[in-house]
């Protein structure tokens, strides 16, 4: 520990280096090297303010951390009123990296990876249809294609490199786990509560939704317990939410809808006469005859909550 205007004091810990300067300050009648009374100026001062933790962009980087809400309790317990913290976008960017790289899936859910390439068709709504304005991108990371609007860019790269929401977090090593479904990969991203979930099941699972339709984010909503219970036919892990079959009333498979993509279901929306809404199963009016794979189908489901397709 360095005073300053005095010399360096040294310990084999921090406290042990704070004890040792306060010692040589007591020594020194309340001075140490012309420092006036180091332990006095010191003493008021909270552990946070000792190390600096209370600096803006330490303490937003800390927030990020498991328990850092005790830090900021700490300091409030001092007296003190945490003033906003306005960060740039790097070090937004670290922030978020930093709470990403903590997140896992409950302990007995088996990661599945993303098997099946979508080729020129938008991993978000399956269509690979383009107009003025709508345009394909790919990240230059990943390589997970998407539509503009699908993904709330408000203008295409013009030949610039373009990452993707989890690409663009700083050393991040693999994909955040969904929300929703088991799958690691594909267009994702995040969600009002710091998590994150693909823009495919935020699309098909009923009581989704996105609070901000330009910028496609953050996903939020409410999932029915009933979804929440049904085991995946393919992936067979009860995790997530799930959607059924809606070919056959007497079908009542269940899937997460990046299971059954990535299997080859057909995937298509069904109307509902009764509610003129289309019907939240959509997926796989064939999902039992899993034998007729066929590329994903355009369309917004109920509940998707302003996902356009």
């Amino acid at each position: 520990v360095t005073p300053e205007g005095g010399k360096a004091v040294s310990g084999n810990s921090p406290s042990a280096a704070w004890e040792q300067l306060y010692k040589s300050s007591a020594a020194g009648g309340g001075e140490l090297a012309g420092v006036p009374s180091v332990a006095a100026r010191a003493g008021a001062a909270c552990g946070a303010k000792l190390f600096s933790l209370q600096h803006p962009a330490i303490r937003a980087l800390t927030q990020a951390l498991p328990n850092a809400a005790a830090c900021d309790r700490f300091i409030a317990w001092q007296g003190e009123r945490l003033a906003p913290v306005q960060l740039t976008p790097e070090l937004q960017l670290a922030k978020r990296a930093i709470a990403t790289k903590l997140l896992r899936f409950p302990p007995g859910v088996v990661a599945q990876p993303l098997t099946r390439r979508m080729v020129s068709t938008c991993d978000a709504c399956g269509d690979e249809i383009e107009v003025e304005g709508n345009y394909l991108v790919e990240c230059d990371k990943c390589r997970v294609v998407v539509h503009m609007r699908c993904y709330g860019l408000s203008r295409p790269p013009d030949g610039r490199s373009w990452l993707c929401d989890v690409c663009r977090l700083p050393g991040l090593s693999s994909h955040p786990p969904c929300t929703l479904c088991p799958r690691l990969g594909g267009a994702m991203k995040v969600t009002a509560d710091g998590g994150w979930c693909h823009l495919m099941c935020a699309t098909w699972v009923p009581g989704m939704c996105v609070a901000d339709a330009h910028k496609m984010e953050p996903i939020m909503g409410r999932v029915h317990k009933d979804h929440r219970s049904l085991l995946c036919s393919i992936c067979k892990q009860p995790y997530g939410a799930c959607i059924q079959c809606a070919g056959s009333g007497k079908c009542y498979a269940a899937f997460h809808p990046s299971c059954a993509r990535d299997a080859g279901y057909p995937m298509v929306a069904v109307h509902d006469e009764d509610s003129d809404t289309e019907s939240e199963s959509g997926a796989a009016a064939a999902a039992a005859a899993a034998a007729t794979p066929g590329r994903a189908a355009a369309g917004t489901v109920a509940g998707a909550g302003g996902v356009d397709s």
